[in-house]
């Protein structure tokens, strides 16, 4: 009968099975320490003493590979190892993007690379992005002052894509309009934006509409809605907005654009409700020439007076009637429609984004011209 032995066992049995001389015994363990590093076994026939052990071929063991662990888990420092990832200079076939050739998907080659991580193999196809307004362009890549005032300034304008919600803060109607204002200075025509929001017809209605803000302040601070900064935040919007008093001096011959909001309702109602709604559109004045983009304006009106939600604009002509200012208007014209009650905001800025940064004001005082644009009497 056979046994099997690993050579750890084997070891310390061959000096009980087969007794020899001192000198043999070392002469064994050298040559059973060289057979175990070769990964040799070892069989006894146990049936006969006598019989010497026999070694057979070597066999490979199954062991498993040394364990690596990532680097993070090793505390050796000599240990650590740089992963050299090669140059990032590997265009995919599909998209061009540029990749590590390690990023490559299996089991595409080396030599043939194709990549998930961009365009899925060639599968996701992403129309180029369009070009920006010649304007823009020009503003982002010419040398003149304009320019580079403008790119100095770059981080205090809001994103040209961002969407005016019904909320939208007197602070972030600012910092649009500023840079409105400084795009407009590189037009051929001249042309005045005001940076500010025309919000009240007087300075009463100011201090009433400003105090009812502030008593809404004052609850939601008490109810831990807002911290006192916020609250105090809100109310300087308020106070930042213009009169239509503060309005008048800014008006210029060669063409003024501003942006008006006003609260639906006189200002004492307003008072007593919950909470103020407000409706903001886009007036433009040249030359006697008033026009409204409103986003809420009703096709087919034709009388001024029948417009509603523009109590700003009425304010304004009432002005200009009662010799508040040298300026006259000799023509209304509105336009815009559309809106579903919570969308003024955002049509308002796409309208003046189109006018301004797309058009550069060229179209401006067109008002016949415009489909939909409709000339009230007053």
């Amino acid at each position: 009968m056979s046994y099997l032995f690993s050579e750890n066992i084997i070891f310390p049995l061959i000096d009980i099975l087969i007794p020899t001389n001192p000198a043999g015994k070392q002469e064994r363990h050298r040559q059973a320490r060289q057979r175990q590093k070769a990964n040799q076994i070892i069989i006894v026939q146990q049936s006969n003493p006598a019989v010497g052990p026999i070694s057979i071929p070597p066999v490979a063991l199954n062991h498993p590979p040394p364990q690596e662990f990532p680097l993070a888990f090793t505390t050796q420092i000599n240990l650590w190892k740089a992963l050299e990832l090669g140059g990032m200079n590997v265009i995919c076939s599909s998209c061009n993007a540029l990749h590590w050739i390690d990023e490559r998907s299996q089991p595409s080659t080396k030599s043939l690379p194709r990549f998930e991580s961009c365009c899925k193999k060639g599968d996701v196809i992403l129309e180029s992005l369009p070009d920006p307004p010649d304007i823009l362009k020009r503003l982002l890549s010419t040398e003149d002052a304009d320019s580079k005032r403008f790119r100095k300034h770059i981080r205090e304008y809001p994103d040209m894509k961002m969407s005016f919600h019904i909320h939208m803060t007197t602070q972030q109607w600012m910092h649009f309009l500023q840079f409105l204002k400084e795009v407009s200075l590189t037009f051929e025509q001249k042309l005045i934006i005001c940076p500010k929001l025309t919000m009240f017809g007087s300075s009463e209605s100011k201090r009433l509409l400003v105090q009812t803000a502030r008593n809404e302040v004052a609850t939601a601070i008490l109810n831990g809605v807002l911290t006192p900064d916020e609250g105090n935040a809100l109310i300087e919007d308020w106070v930042q907005g213009l009169t239509i008093g503060g309005f008048l001096p800014m008006i210029r011959s060669c063409g003024i654009l501003a942006v008006f909001t006003n609260a639906l309702g006189n200002a004492i109602e307003q008072q007593s409700q919950d909470s103020v709604s407000w409706h903001t559109y886009v007036i433009f004045y040249k030359n006697g020439v008033l026009a409204v983009y409103d986003p809420s304006f009703t096709p087919g009106t034709t009388h001024f007076d029948s417009c509603n939600g523009v109590s700003l604009v009425k304010g304004l002509v009432k002005a200009f009637r009662g010799r508040s200012t040298n300026r006259r208007v000799t023509e209304i014209w509105f336009g815009g429609g559309c809106n579903d009650g919570t969308n003024c905001q955002e049509m308002t800025r796409r309208w003046i984004e189109q006018e301004i940064v797309i058009n550069e004001g060229a179209d401006l005082g067109n008002w016949d011209r415009r489909e939909g644009w409709v000339k009230v009497h007053f």
